[in-house]
């Protein structure tokens, strides 16, 4: 049965339920199974693939049972069983399902890509796909190429991954080709050019194979005629060849050598010759070649080895003439000549030529090999064919001088007289030359000789100021002394040892402007008192540069700062021939300047320079104009002539500069030794000064601090001209390679059986200066040898020279001698004393000590130094008259550790400049009203009491144990033991013995830490004994003096004795035995010092005397202690001490002749000489200090000064450009005197106002002290002022400094900024006579307050009347710039700023009272904000307000409003000014008195006004307008 329901048929039939089963006609229910249908697949490509992958899609289809077939089409047919009891459920969804899955597999397995190509890539292309393409099965991949596409394109088909991957390969690989076919479009031909020479040495060394290997497509052909490489390739190939080639080029060192003659050049073109000279290159593993001209050899190599090469062609070929005299020159005409000429021609025909064409002069070239056999064959000869020729070598070169000069009608007559016998006569270097017969020659030879001794000589000493500057060169010689010669016939030389030279002056403080030196000396003169915070500290001494020349150049030392960013004119660098800048300095002056210094120096130098040369080049990016190279070899012998030459030629070449900067010149890896160099190079930049030049600025740039040691003490010993080491028997330092100093005892330190030749350096180099027979003499003299630290005295036999004995002894090993505790009693301190005590008995004057014992047997540099000059120091302060005057300390020239070891501890000796003996007035240092003075003079009461200040000195012959005071003073030792000496002893018998050892236990410690120790009196009159430890020279008594002192000063002391300190006769203490007299000044002087640095407790000292002998010597010394400074209304003298002297010495025939020169030199110095008297009214009224002052700018010049202050005159005495700058200096002094003065005057004003006050802590109260008024005004100065300062620097008088921060109200030790104190200022001090305007409001407790003025106010309409009056009645330029309808005042605000008010205030009154009456010192003025600076780097005001309210000088707000102050400036006294103005000028009269404003020179009448100080204007309302 059927049912049809919604058009669907249903058919229905039974079903059998038995014990069987169940049974139904299943024919009626069978499952309709979907019909196939064909897949969606619209590229034919992927159809083709997916065909050929059946297989792989039916593996996919199957899990959804249906199979893909192809017979003229893809179909996919169902694959259900229908019989599947699930077929129905499966067969409903089958189609959906299986579209699903197609499209999956289609889309995630099966992809296509495609290559676009051009036509030139196509075959390359597929050649490459043929090849690979097979790698894939054809079920994974399928290509098709452009010929199956018919377009030009790939087509790739497969599996996914493997298409893409293939896809990208194929990609790199078209994109391998394009690049390929670019590369040859790209390929093109280029060049370079080289030298000639350095293609033929790159061919030879096989450099352009490694070029041709860049690429398979490229090549170069180098051209070794033309210089020219050819390159085929493509352009970055040929740039890398470049590169390459400049590389290799690079590394080689081409150059000209000049030096080979024509003669030489010639033989080397022939081959035998170029090959012994290869041949010699080759040994030395040298690759280079040459090219040779007529008179040059150019040479290319890759070893910088620029001497020895040079030095290989000068060895192998060999060059020298055989000068010919007249008499000889007639041997080149004979036939023998020709003959032999032509023989050793034809035996040498390749290796030798003779050149005869000259008539003077035969020239020899040869290899090397034969040249020696070829000379002496020549010169044998000529010699026997030639007339006699006989040469009288003159060893004077005075006496040749003269005898050249002076004496030649005579030689005319000796030459007439022999005149048939052909004698001839002239003259050679240094020598008579005579030619002639035999016979001729003879007479002639006597004639000369004794005419030569007939010359007399004389000297002639001329001591007058400055006349070392007049012979310091052979220039100034000349011209001084060459017209005397001429007129007087004779030669006149100056010894230059006998000349007391004064090469250089002190940069002393005339270089300060005015305030600057009122600034210094209100620090100057500041007294810290000992108790506070910071301590009192030791002295420092002066610093001791820049040194500055007598015209003016400034040698400037510079520490360890890069060379290459130096900022001068020109800079100099030091490098060797070849110019090679890979050193230090020249590493960074090439990274300051760039490679393009490089460049220069390859074009302009390429063949290098001679040694000593310079080499000029820009600077490039560095901050000078010029760079100089200097080529320097290392340092051998004599090497300090060589920076000479070069400093002096970078000095000369740069003379039209203003600065220029040194290195120290070979002191690194040259090693030149550092104190030669510095000697040098300040020597040169002396003589350089004496030149006319704008060259004013030399820098001297040290890196080590050895070098900066070295150049230090130079800039000492030349800012102290004159200057001799400590005592004045000590020579300075000196070198020698050996011992060949001139001096009477040369002493030497040997093994102990005294064999020189075994004793190494020093005994080797006493037998080369003295000769053989010294050993004689010493074996001779002491057989048995000598002990360690024994004294051996060998007296020569045969002195050679000056020496007359020599002093041996054998030292022990330092490992047993450091151990020795007391220095003295080592063995190279007491042969050392031994020496010069012999010397001394013996009657010598001179001796010569070496650096003993630095060498095997270990003693160090730094002890031996120091051991060598205290034991001469020792016998120096012992024998005050000795007869030996010269002591020398001999160091190797080469033994740079000694060397700065004695010069580190010479330094350690140089005194500081002598202090400058003046008063010091009645009032504290410390108080408000310091005085100038710093040093009081002793003033004598009685023929043995003195007055110091405060403090009285007597002197009394009595025993200092019985003496009644406070405390005596006792000299003992170092380990306080008072078993020594005399006074200790006698201290010991007369005092509670037991008591005084056991206050002596405790403080032995105490001793040998400060040398300085108190105990009570132990049962003496006295109540203390200050015992002090006993010293070795005067320098080191002054201290330990001063500090009993001190220590008697603590403990508030009145009264004090001192013995008869180091005069014993036998001194116990280990102390130099010091004379009475020295003693004496020494006393006086530590006293003197004492109280100048404001010491007040103590009254009264007493030097007390033992023995009444020693009396008088003592008070001589005491007196000479302290010289009084001449008193107002006295004449201070010339210094007479000075000596300037040189001794000329006169040759001459006659008498007469020599008497006539004398006179002559005398009026030709006088010539030179000049007499200026400078009245001034001021000069009167010079303080001591001031007098002081002007002293030393007399001992800064070659000049005597006379201060006449009876007639207010001072007087110079010198030559006469000396006695000009020294007047320019005296006229600077007075001015800054003068300025100080006035300072003073506006300081006590301001202290009336306000003070300054330091918090003093140290004594546990608070405790406040004034600054000085000086101090206390530029505080205020700096508080008050609108200079922008927020610190104030400033020294004590011991040179301590001290930095003042105002913002912090503190004080601290510049040196250590945690130790502060506290600062107060307290101002509106009573009785100040300032008070403030009367239209001010209220002040109330604000300093500075802004009062607005009400627009209907009187002052309101008085300051606007009076702003706008001036705005509009002004020049008609300016005033045409406002609309006066427009123009208003928007806003008046009053200034009232107290402390300020009060310095203008203070300055008003001073300028009142210096300017005549009558003088309209103040006006009132709109503030001028030029930038411009016409007329001096001032502050700028307005006498016209239409000038000052331009809108480029008032600028507007950003409303339009514009601003300016109304203010009252002290214009005084006015001058014209100028651009660059700094300090405004003298007023003429003689006054002293400084302008007080500028003005500008364009208008009259005077519209603008400049003032160089904050405190001459006061800003008396701000005023707000518009226009």
């Amino acid at each position: 049965m059927f049912i049809f329901a919604s058009s669907s048929k249903v058919v229905i039939s039974v079903m059998y339920f038995c014990d069987h089963g169940t049974y139904w006609e299943k024919s009626l229910h069978r499952v309709a199974i979907p019909d196939p249908f064909k897949p969606s697949v619209s590229d034919s490509h992927i159809r083709s693939f997916i065909i050929d992958i059946t297989s792989v899609c039916n593996e996919q289809l199957e899990q959804h049972h249906a199979c893909l077939t192809f017979k003229d089409e893809l179909h996919i047919e169902c694959t259900i069983d229908p019989k599947d009891k699930m077929a129905r459920q499966k067969v409903k969804d089958w189609k959906n399902n299986v579209q699903k899955a197609w499209e999956e597999f289609v889309n995630n397995s099966v992809r296509k890509r495609e290559l676009q190509i051009t036509s030139d890539t196509k075959d390359s292309l597929l050649e490459h796909i043929n090849k690979t393409k097979d790698q894939h099965k054809s079920e994974e991949l399928k290509v098709i190429s452009p010929d199956e596409t018919g377009s030009m394109k790939f087509v790739f088909v497969g599996r996914s991954k493997i298409v893409e991957n293939y896809v990208e390969q194929i990609s790199a690989k078209k994109v391998e080709i394009e690049e390929d076919l670019n590369r040859k479009k790209k390929i093109k031909t280029g060049s370079m050019k080289l030298k000639p020479i350095e293609i033929a040495l790159m061919t030879k060394e096989d450099k352009f194979g490694e070029v041709k290997n860049i690429a398979q497509d490229f090549s170069c052909e180098p051209n070794t005629e033309s210089g020219a490489i050819t390159f085929t390739g493509v352009e970055e190939d040929i740039s890398k060849a470049k590169v390459m080639i400049y590389e290799i080029k690079n590394n080689y060192h081409s150059w000209r050598i000049d030096s080979l003659s024509n003669h030489i050049c010639q033989l080397l073109k022939r081959k035998p010759v170029s090959d012994m000279v290869h041949e010699s290159f080759s040994d030395d593993n040298i690759s280079i070649v040459w090219d040779i001209s007529d008179n040059h050899v150019t040479v290319c190599t890759s070893q910088d080895n620029r001497p020895h090469i040079e030095k290989v062609f000068t060895d192998t070929i060999r060059e020298d003439e055989i000068k010919l005299d007249k008499a000889s020159q007639d041997v080149l005409m004979l036939d023998e000549w020709a003959e032999k000429k032509t023989s050793i021609n034809n035996i040498h025909r390749d290796t030798a030529n003779i050149d005869d064409s000259y008539n003077d002069r035969v020239i020899v070239t040869a290899t090397s090999d034969v040249f020696d056999g070829i000379m002496k064959e020549l010169d044998i000869f000529i010699t026997e064919n030639s007339v006699k020729e006989e040469e009288i070598k003159i060893g004077e070169e005075e006496k040749f001088k003269f005898f050249k000069n002076h004496c030649k009608d005579w030689v005319k007559e000796l030459v007439v007289k022999y005149s048939d016998q052909k004698l001839e006569i002239y003259f050679g270097r240094q020598s008579v030359k005579i030619c002639g017969t035999p016979k001729a020659v003879d007479r002639a030879d006597g004639e000369i000789k004794n005419h030569l001794r007939k010359i007399n000589i004389e000297n002639h000493v001329i001591s007058e100021p400055g006349v070392d500057s007049l012979v310091s060169d052979q220039a100034k010689i000349d011209a001084l002394v060459s017209p005397v010669e001429e007129d007087t016939k004779t030669v006149i030389t100056v010894d230059p040892n006998s000349v007391n030279k004064q090469g250089f002056r002190r940069n002393i403080g005339n270089k300060k402007t005015d305030d600057e030196y009122a600034w210094e000396q209100a620090s100057k003169h500041y007294n810290k008192k000992k108790g506070n915070k910071f301590g009192k500290g030791d002295m420092k001494p002066p610093n001791a540069g820049p040194v500055v020349c007598k015209n003016g150049t400034k040698v400037i030392l510079v520490k360890k700062e890069d060379l290459g960013k130096q900022k001068a004119d020109v800079i100099i660098c030091s490098t060797n021939g070849q110019l090679d800048l890979s050193g230090p300095a020249g590493r960074s002056i090439t990274n300051a300047a760039g490679p393009e210094i490089l460049g220069e120096i390859k074009t302009k130098y390429s063949d290098g320079i001679e040694h000593g040369d310079i080499a000029a080049v820009s600077g490039y990016k560095m901050t000078c104009k010029e760079v100089y190279l200097a080529a320097l070899p290392g340092w051998s012998s004599g090497g300090e002539k060589i920076i000479a030459k070069c400093v002096s030629t970078c000095l000369l070449q740069a003379s039209k500069y203003k600065s220029i900067v040194f290195p120290a010149l070979g002191t690194g890896q040259l090693r030149y030794p550092r104190h030669l160099v510095a000697e040098t190079m300040y020597k040169c930049v002396s003589q350089f000064d004496q030149s006319k030049t704008s060259l004013k600025e030399v820098k001297f740039l040290c890196y080590d601090d050895e070098t900066i040691r070295a150049f230090e003490q130079e800039e000492l010993r030349q800012v102290n001209p004159g200057f001799q080491p400590q005592p004045g028997k000590l020579q300075p330092l000196q070198y020698y390679k050996s011992f060949q100093c001139k001096v009477d005892v040369l002493i030497c330190a040997v093994p102990k059986e005294l064999n020189l030749e075994s004793s190494g350096g020093a005994g080797i180099s006493l037998l080369k200066g003295l000769g053989n027979a010294v050993q004689n003499d010493i074996l001779g003299q002491h057989p048995g040898g000598v002990t360690n630290g024994g004294f051996a005295a060998v007296k020569l036999s045969s002195p050679p020279g000056q020496c007359k004995s020599i002093y041996l002894t054998s030292l022990d090993s330092w490992n047993n001698q450091k151990t020795v505790p007391k220095d003295e009693d080592k063995q190279i301190c007491k042969f050392v004393y031994q020496c010069l005590e012999t010397a001394e008995k013996s009657g010598y004057k001179s001796i010569g000590i070496p650096a003993m014992g630095t060498g095997t047997i270990g003693y160090p540099h730094q002890l031996v130094a120091k051991y060598m000059y205290d034991m001469v120091e020792k016998f120096v302060t012992k024998h005050k008259s000795s007869k030996l005057t010269d002591v020398k300390l001999i160091v190797h020239s080469k033994d740079i550790k000694s060397i700065t070891a004695f010069y580190d501890e010479e330094k350690k000796r140089l005194p500081a400049p002598a202090p400058v003996p003046i008063k010091v007035g009645p009032k504290s240092l410390l108080s408000s009203d310091s005085s100038d003075n710093t040093q009081v003079v002793p003033k004598v009461l009685g023929e043995n009491e003195f007055q110091i200040g405060k403090l009285k000195l007597t002197v009394e012959q009595g025993d200092i144990l019985s003496k009644k005071c406070d405390a005596i003073v006792n000299g003992t030792n170092n380990e306080f033991d008072l078993t020594k000496g005399a006074v200790s002893q006698a201290l010991r018998k007369k005092c509670d013995a037991k008591k005084l050892d056991a206050e002596v236990s405790k403080k032995k410690d105490q001793m040998k830490q400060n040398g300085v120790v108190r105990t009570s009196g132990c049962g003496l009159p006295s109540e203390h004994i200050i015992h002090i430890s006993s010293k070795h020279n005067p320098h080191e008594w002054k201290k330990i003096i001063k500090k009993a002192l001190a220590k008697a000063e603590k403990k508030q002391m009145k009264t004090m004795a001192f013995p008869a300190l180091g005069t014993g006769e036998n001194d116990t203490q280990g102390a130099a035995v010091t004379s009475e007299e020295s003693m004496g000044q020494t006393i006086m002087e530590a006293l003197v010092e004492f109280v100048s640095e404001g010491q007040t407790n103590l009254q009264h000292v007493f030097l007390v005397i033992f023995q009444d002998k020693m009396v008088k010597p003592m008070l001589k010394g005491v007196r000479s202690g302290g010289q009084p400074t001449a008193k107002p209304g006295q004449v201070i003298k010339a210094d007479n001490k000075r000596v300037w002297s040189a001794t000329f010495t006169i040759y001459g025939l006659s008498s007469q002749d020599i008497k006539d020169a004398k006179k002559g030199l005398d009026r030709a110095v006088k010539e030179k000489y000049k007499t200026d008297k400078h009245h001034d009214s001021n000069i009167s009224k010079l303080s001591d200090a001031e007098i002081a002052y002007m002293k030393t700018i007399e001992g800064n010049y070659p000049i005597k000064m006379t201060i006449d202050q009876v007639n207010s005159e001072l007087i110079l005495e010198g030559i006469q450009d000396e006695v000009l700058s020294a007047k320019q200096e005296v006229f600077d002094a007075l001015r800054k005197f003068a300025h100080t003065r006035f300072c003073k005057e506006e300081a006590v004003i301001i202290k009336e106002q306000v003070q300054w006050y330091l918090k003093d802590i140290d004594s546990g109260v608070p405790k406040l002290i004034e600054y000085p008024d000086l101090i206390n005004m530029y505080l205020e100065t700096a508080y008050k002022g609108d200079s922008g300062r927020t610190e104030v620097e400033f020294k004590d008088d011991q040179g301590e400094e001290y930095v003042i921060v105002l913002k912090e109200m503190t004080e601290y030790l510049k040196k250590d900024r945690t130790n502060k104190v506290d600062v107060l200022r307290r101002g509106e001090r009573g009785g100040g006579s300032f008070e403030p305007p009367p239209e001010w409001d209220e002040q109330g407790t604000d300093s500075v307050k802004l009062v607005t003025l009400l627009n209907t106010s009187p002052e309101y309409k008085s300051v606007e009347q009076k702003f706008i009056n001036s705005v509009f009645s002004g020049r008609p330029e300016w005033v045409n710039q406002f609309n006066k309808q427009t123009f208003k005042v928007t806003k008046i605000e009053r200034v009232q700023n107290l402390g300020l008010y009060h310095m203008y205030a203070a300055k008003k009154a001073l300028i009142d009272k210096q300017n005549p009456p009558g003088t309209n010192n103040e006006k009132e003025f709109g503030m001028d904000n030029s930038k411009d600076a016409y007329w001096g780097e001032g502050v700028y005001f307005s006498a016209d307000a239409s000038y000052s309210a331009r809108g480029w000088l008032s600028k507007p707000s950003a409303s339009g409003e514009h601003n300016m102050y109304m203010c009252k400036v002290l214009t005084g006294v006015s001058c014209p000014g100028s651009r660059g103005m700094r300090v405004l000028p003298v007023r003429p009269g003689g006054s002293l008195l400084m302008y007080d404003s500028a003005t500008d020179a364009n208008y009259k009448p005077t519209v603008e006004y400049v003032i160089f100080h904050d405190t001459q204007a006061y800003p008396q309302y701000c005023i707000k307008f518009k226009y």
